[in-house]
């Protein structure tokens, strides 16, 4: 997923893998070799818990 993207649906359902989470978040990161990274906060929907994963491995839930 792309930063602009994240940015326009925080607060609303994504995909990780074969579940679907919230995202609630979107963070900035800085590599030892000086390079950023955009990684994704993720609401776990039916167990409350948070998970952490790189930005380009979540995907958007396409809402009818």
């Amino acid at each position: 997923m792309d930063i602009r993207i994240a940015k326009r649906i925080i607060g609303e359902k994504v995909k990780h893998g074969d579940h679907t989470y919230t995202l609630t978040a979107c963070i900035l990161r800085k590599n030892p070799q000086g390079q950023y990274y955009y990684q994704a906060e993720l609401h776990e929907l039916k167990a409350n818990c948070v998970h952490i994963v790189a930005l380009d491995k979540v995907e958007e839930v396409q809402t009818e």
